[in-house]
């Protein structure tokens, strides 16, 4: 699972195991033979108690998706994923020349223990276009009762005049859009909603993206001010709050959370998911592979 080829793209839970999706799940195993990863609880537990950490063993699972990378003129991997009960959702991404990058939403049914994950690509569902930019997709998926919402990656003022998160059955069938507060910089992935509807997002920017993002003033850091070491750099590493009605999905009044920055290298946070008085976060490849706690108090 540390190999950084396969990418990982997000994170979830099924009942009490962390599963851990790369961006490439057949470089995890072979064309033939896609594989996601499973964490137990338990053993996170034990390693966030521990120091120092010992290795985590990771338990293949794998993932039988025919025909995954046919939804998408040129196929660029999975972005996340989202566990209700035992039903499976999945999005993915690829490039489509005249649109910018496209997504599609797919289903499945994991196994009541984990050992295997089943998605049908047959019924994959394309997602709306909202703005045509390199490499920017639909990477975010939440679940409120029978409702899957999507959730855009690129939700700057200068860029999307009007962001939208979609909606749609566990059929997979579309009930449109509703309204997505503009927000600078990525959003790389959600967690689960609580009983409340509340839910945390990463959101995440890279200096190197400024000519693609075209960043407006923060509102945030106007707002509720910045992490100690954010107010020295470009980089923003940070969980914004969010709550979903069948209005629309609003911003809470609660402060970011801001990821205490490491030595000016940026670290691009694709997957998070709470866990007991935190949250787990991982990286893609950049810099490195890292799986990580967050304390939820601010830095």
């Amino acid at each position: 699972m540390n190999r950084p080829d396969i990418e990982i793209s997000g994170l979830t839970w099924h009942g009490d195991t962390l599963v851990v999706l790369p961006q490439y799940p057949s470089r995890a195993a072979g064309e033939d033979t896609r594989r996601v990863y499973g964490l137990p609880r338990s053993a996170l537990r034990e390693a966030v108690a521990d120091s120092p950490t010992a290795p985590l063993d990771p338990i293949p699972v794998p993932l039988t998706a025919p025909g995954i990378s046919e939804h998408a003129a040129a196929y660029e991997g999975c972005e996340a994923i989202a566990v209700n009960d035992r039903r499976v959702y999945l999005l993915v991404e690829g490039k489509a020349e005249a649109q910018g990058m496209e997504g599609h939403l797919l289903r499945g049914r994991a196994a009541p223990d984990l050992r295997r994950i089943r998605v049908q690509g047959a019924e994959a569902q394309p997602l709306p276009h909202q703005v045509r930019l390199p490499n920017m997709s639909y990477e975010s998926l939440v679940v409120r009762g029978d409702t899957v919402i999507a959730i855009f990656e690129a939700n700057g003022a200068r860029i999307n005049a009007s962001p939208r998160a979609y909606r749609f059955t566990p059929a997979l069938r579309a009930l449109g859009g509703v309204p997505f507060p503009t927000l600078e910089y990525r959003v790389t992935d959600a967690t689960a909603l609580d009983e409340e509807g509340q839910f945390w997002v990463l959101n995440y920017f890279y200096p190197g993206d400024r000519d693609i993002l075209r960043p407006a003033p923060d509102s945030l850091a106007l707002r509720h001010g910045q992490g100690a070491t954010h107010r020295t750099s470009e980089i923003v590493e940070r969980l914004v709050q969010y709550r979903y009605t069948d209005r629309g999905i609003r911003r809470t009044d609660r402060a970011p959370i801001w990821v205490e920055l490491n030595d000016g290298t940026p670290r691009n946070w694709e997957g998070v998911v709470r866990f007991d008085d935190g949250f787990l976060v991982a990286t893609d490849r950049f810099p490195r592979t890292i799986l990580a706690y967050l304390p939820a108090s601010p830095q």
